[in-house]
């Protein structure tokens, strides 16, 4: 998969990672249920998101690398939602 290289950082915000229960359910039938396991959890809000083009209900996509998370908006949804 190949993206763009986001534009440069402006602004760097600090957050604390949580813990929340999940009821995990196993993607397989050969896998045993776990039931609820605690796993971390990231709550992001506020004026800022807006700012940065992340508007109420557009399509976010997370790209995942080691110590790493990209968050960018989906630029088809995007327009569908602004229009």
């Amino acid at each position: 998969m190949t993206t763009n290289p986001p534009s440069p950082m402006r602004h760097q915000r600090k957050i604390k990672t949580g813990s929340l229960y999940y009821d995990y359910q196993p993607l397989s039938h050969k896998q045993s249920h776990q039931g609820p396991v605690t796993v971390p959890w990231l709550q992001l809000k506020g004026k800022w998101l807006a700012q940065a083009g992340f508007s109420i209900n557009s399509q976010v996509t997370v790209s995942v690398g080691k110590d790493c998370l990209l968050l960018t908006v989906d630029k088809k949804t995007k327009a569908k939602v602004n229009h």
